[in-house]
């Protein structure tokens, strides 16, 4: 059902607005039009959930983006129609060129970013967190690195951990939130320098460098990469709740023989859960116990969902040892920490296991075996959050 739809073109109106309630909470293309610009370069999508107190301040620093030609599509995750009105408002307020849509249900993250996906042709996209926070550059450096080569499908720019203050720039050049994300084996990948200081690190970030992959919580996608590798053309797995999603791109993106890039000069802010400078690996289940049995269910199904998809002997031997000895360890420590949701995570891979392996030979025609090690860098530090 169309909840509104408003049409009209960029030169019609100060913002294009399109208001959609999908009664199933997933999208059919069918269920309504909106006009997809091919002169459209840069789409932004946004996922919400009960985040409409710090909406206001993301589409402040969009609004000061020194780069304008771009439409936001944001999906309301919500299922709260009080948090669906706050969004519609401050999107209103905001004069941007616009579209949001939302459900009954909440479909995930990963979902909710492929419905948005479907709605545009932008040739680039930028997924962004609801409590990020973007410097006026961001967009325009970010977009320098992707195009200057072809085979570069993702950008991370140098994003610092935020909370929540009005002013992010005064947390620059203290705790790093991500620099986009590092391979250690298939079991461990992971943010790199996450919860460390420039201090800590010296120069290391000061120039800009291929990586293994981009974090989820910002990142600048090129469409004809990620729909190259993808079996449905969508950039993130249908059966992912959320979590480990965009390892799992990054991944299939690696595969596929394209490149991903830190930009050092695209920086901005992002608000994360996880405690900062969590190392061991107790401390670090300890930290996870905060969370909502659900999401972390959702993280430990979806690693062993990646062991399925990605295991080959392309890896070597020391990547295969590696990642069983992390897996047992990760197995370990969560059935002691929180027994239920070891079992309830282990009752949903076996029930998913046969679609499991289905994906894993849609994913073998469609992307050769390759070695994945040495495609990051080494000797960072960082923890894996999203």
């Amino acid at each position: 059902m169309v909840f509104r739809l408003a049409g009209g073109t960029a030169s019609d109106h100060p913002s294009v607005c399109a208001y959609i309630r999908l009664d199933h909470g997933l999208f059919s293309s069918q269920a309504f039009t909106i006009e997809k610009r091919t002169s459209m370069k840069l789409a932004i999508q946004i996922v919400l959930y009960h985040r409409s107190k710090h909406f206001m301040k993301l589409l402040a620093s969009l609004e000061k983006s020194d780069l304008q030609y771009f439409e936001l599509f944001c999906y309301e995750n919500s299922v709260n129609q009080e948090e669906f009105r706050k969004s519609k408002s401050i999107l209103e307020a905001s004069g941007l060129i616009h579209h949001i849509l939302t459900g009954n249900r909440n479909i995930g993250f990963g979902n909710a970013h492929n419905a948005l996906w479907r709605l545009h042709e932008a040739p680039f996209v930028l997924l962004l967190n609801d409590d990020a926070w973007l410097t006026p550059l961001f967009l325009e450096k970010a977009l320098q690195r992707m195009e200057a080569d072809q085979k570069t499908a993702a950008v991370s720019g140098l994003l610092y951990r935020w909370d929540g203050s009005a002013d992010p720039c005064a947390t620059a050049g203290t705790f790093i939130d991500t620099a986009g994300l590092e391979y250690n084996c298939l079991a461990d990948i992971r943010d790199r320098f996450a919860g460390q200081t420039m201090k800590d690190i010296g120069d290391a970030l000061q120039e800009p460098k291929e990586i293994f992959g981009v974090s989820g919580a910002i990142a600048l996608l090129r469409r004809s990469a990620v729909e190259r590798v993808s079996p449905e053309q969508l950039p993130f797995d249908p059966s992912f709740f959320m979590y480990k999603e965009d390892v799992d791109l990054a991944i299939r993106l690696r595969r596929g023989g394209f490149i991903s890039w830190y930009e050092p000069m695209a920086v901005a802010f992002h608000q994360r859960g996880l405690k900062l400078g969590t190392k061991t690996w107790f401390a670090r289940i300890q930290e996870e116990r905060k969370r909502p049995k659900v999401l972390r269910q959702a993280s430990l199904l979806n690693q062993w969902k990646l062991d399925i998809y990605h295991a080959s002997v392309k890896l070597g031997w020391r990547d295969i040892f590696k990642s069983m000895v992390h897996e047992a360890k990760r197995k370990v420590l969560t059935f002691l920490s929180s027994p239920t949701v070891f079992f309830f995570a282990a009752e949903a891979f076996i029930i998913s296991l046969p679609a499991t392996i289905r994906r894993r030979r849609l994913l073998k025609q469609l992307l050769p075996d390759v070695r994945l090690s040495g495609a990051s860098t080494r000797g960072e530090e960082g923890s894996r959050a999203s």
